[in-house]
């Protein structure tokens, strides 16, 4: 839930009465929060004379209720700090091959109305690197790349290194041609890493869009066969 290249929250704070609306929270975006109500299930829980202390995925979340002149109201908190480790790949710093398996299978929920575009992208040449320039050029390559895409990409965007040499891009509310802006500003911004890396780094990519987000490992594949159709191209 945290916004890549960003440091991650330590605490959520939320402020919330019995109907579970907000009065207040530490963090920006509602939609968050009230998704933390919801997975800590404060109206279930408003009966119980206890605080409730819940391990929901990578989070602990503890719900403790006071009264104000007859009123009831919650304070949850949500120690997240660290809690995407599992989902996230060392070398990227993106989300990694276990949060794509969470996210496809239902595990980690996404808005079920989403519009999105997916972009697969692969690096064409990284055998290559490793040849001619060893293993260590060839993890800078894999590091690069996952610069380019965090450095070409918005907040809510959700980038994960699938492995090797092989990355998904996930673009909320995204359609065809915006997807394609993306995958130009990747290629950009590739070609002035390559500069630095002073070997180059060549990638081929495919999109493919839906509106179901049920559907997020069939547009995966749609999205790498439109990838490889690059690269024959390429080939030819």
């Amino acid at each position: 839930m945290d916004e890549m290249g960003k440091k991650p929250f330590t605490t959520i704070f939320i402020l919330a009465d019995e109907n579970g609306e907000i009065y207040y929270s530490n963090i920006n975006n509602t939609s968050i929060a009230k998704e933390f109500l919801e997975m800590v299930d404060i109206r279930d829980s408003i009966y119980d004379g206890c605080p409730v202390k819940r391990e929901i995925y990578d989070y602990i979340m503890t719900a403790d209720r006071f009264s104000i002149e007859d009123r009831t109201f919650w304070v949850v908190t949500v120690e997240a700090e660290d809690s995407h480790k599992p989902y996230r790949d060392l070398s990227t710093n993106l989300y990694n091959r276990n949060y794509w398996e969470h996210l496809k299978n239902g595990i980690i929920k996404l808005h079920a109305d989403l519009f999105y575009s997916l972009i697969v992208v692969d690096i064409d040449n990284l055998k290559e690197c490793n040849d001619l320039y060893g293993h260590k050029a060839g993890d800078k390559a894999i590091t690069a790349v996952g610069e380019a895409i965090r450095d070409s990409i918005r907040g809510n965007d959700i980038p994960i290194h699938y492995g090797g040499d092989e990355y998904i891009i996930i673009l909320p509310n995204t359609g065809i041609v915006s997807a394609e802006k993306v995958v130009e500003r990747i290629r950009n911004e590739i070609k002035r890493k390559s500069i630095s890396k002073k070997f180059n780094i060549e990638i081929s990519a495919g999109i493919a869009c839906s509106d179901d987000i049920n559907e997020l490992e069939q547009i995966m594949q749609l999205a790498d066969e439109k990838m490889y159709m690059e690269k024959r191209k390429k080939k030819k």
